[in-house]
């Protein structure tokens, strides 16, 4: 490795939340993504591969989080005033929670541990039911 790559290698590594690619590249190609990240806050990296590893480690750290600090809890039944959620249905959305958690978890691993994006016929079927959890819980990740 060139002094040139490892000098933009530790630029754009100490840049916080850098989901891209440019450290792993000869140091030309960096040094022009490290001049789009400087000018945009973004580089074309970011957006080379955003299913695999950007969107499953932004989510999957995120959402584990959400799960641990603001889970659901299973209401009490006293009349109120306000519309509030059932037992029911805070059961059901903490149990899409696991689900989408489960799936993200499943994801990083192989992803992004693992750098392997091979998937069998069933854990592709797994995966798509756990994105359909995602879906369903996604407008209730607001505490």
């Amino acid at each position: 490795m060139s002094k040139g790559k490892r000098k933009v290698s530790k630029k754009v590594k100490k840049i916080p939340r850098y989901y891209g690619f440019a450290d792993t590249l000869e140091p030309k190609c960096a040094a022009k993504y490290l001049k789009q990240l400087n000018k945009r806050g973004i580089d074309d990296t970011e957006s080379w591969s955003l299913g695999p590893y950007t969107f499953t480690s932004f989510i999957y750290l995120r959402l584990k989080e959400f799960a641990h600090t603001y889970r659901k809890e299973e209401l009490p039944s006293p009349e109120t005033e306000w519309e509030v959620e059932s037992n029911e249905e805070v059961v059901n959305f903490n149990s899409k929670l696991d689900k989408a958690l489960e799936t993200f978890a499943f994801l990083y691993d192989r992803e992004v541990v693992k750098e392997d994006v091979s998937y069998t016929v069933a854990e592709l079927e797994e995966i798509q039911k756990g994105l359909e959890a995602f879906a369903y819980v996604y407008m209730g990740l607001w505490n």
